[in-house]
């Protein structure tokens, strides 16, 4: 039986309706959605994906920043709506996905030193708007979309907080100011709608690639914008801060999304040795 055309857009939004509408986290589901029609095209006949489409999908995510644990979340939900339309008859064969092998290998965060020099290439490159962005990404936490869609309503300059309402675990949350990202904003106020919100992505991921091939790391896979959220989250760690009160700052939807930074403290590892001793030897 042939089957009729069906657009990519459609199926997205069938599947919405069907699976993620009333989920868990739907703000998460929304997003891989958004991310897979930007991508491949809302227009798209779904009986015309290829599998070598989702692998240039792919490669195009990575080649902004994404992480394969990103992309992999991404393909899930393409992977959802392209086999439900397969059992619906909108599509003969779903095509074949190969998903990435996530390894549990070493967080890469960003030095003081790293950190410095890309702020500096930026500045000298003309590019200090993506400058500023880089030390506020550092200074908050803050993922990369959630910083570019901020608006001045989400700023409390009296109070020094940054509000934060709709986040991709779907859970709102507050974050303090440091002095830094306090005086970045400020300087920043006078553009008109929100601070990062002139800025494309990916602009902003060529500007930081031509600066890390000049700092030497161009083969540095790790080496991408959400490191600097991985470093704000280290240090927090490595300072002392319950993983409990970094999970809230990251706002991350689970406490075992946070818990891959807990082995970075080891000064807590060892106060808790020390317990285990005194308890054997009295």
């Amino acid at each position: 039986m042939k089957t009729k055309k069906m657009t990519l857009k459609t199926l997205a939004e069938k599947a919405w309706v069907k699976f993620w509408e009333n989920s868990k986290s739907p703000a998460s589901h929304l997003s891989n959605c958004k991310k897979v029609l930007a991508t491949l095209g809302k227009g798209r006949d779904i009986r015309k994906i290829s599998t070598e489409d989702i692998e240039k999908a792919c490669s195009t995510w990575l080649s902004e920043g994404s992480s394969e644990k990103t992309c992999n979340r991404r393909l899930a939900s393409l992977s959802r709506m392209l086999t439900w339309a397969e059992q619906r008859g909108w599509i003969e064969r779903r095509p074949f996905i190969e998903r990435f092998k996530e390894t549990g290998g070493r967080l890469r965060w960003q030095t003081d030193e790293e950190e410095a020099e890309m702020v500096r290439l930026l500045e000298a490159a003309g590019h200090s708007h993506f400058a500023a962005l880089v030390t506020f990404l550092a200074e908050t936490g803050m993922r990369r979309g959630e910083a570019l869609g901020l608006t001045w309503d989400n700023v409390d300059f009296d109070q020094g907080w940054i509000r934060l309402w709709e986040t991709k675990g779907g859970k709102a949350r507050s974050i303090p100011m440091t002095v830094k990202s306090h005086s970045i904003l400020r300087e920043l106020a006078v553009i008109h709608a929100g601070p990062f919100l002139s800025i494309k992505p990916s602009s902003f991921t060529d500007a930081w690639n031509a600066a890390k091939k000049k700092m030497g790391l161009a083969g540095d896979a790790g080496f991408i914008p959400h490191c600097l959220r991985h470093g704000f989250a280290t240090r927090l760690v490595q300072a002392g801060v319950s993983i409990v009160t970094v999970k809230e700052l990251l706002g991350h939807a689970k406490l075992e999304t946070t818990l891959i930074y807990a082995h970075l403290a080891p000064a807590n590892l060892a106060d808790a040795m020390a317990v285990f001793e005194r308890s054997r030897n009295g």
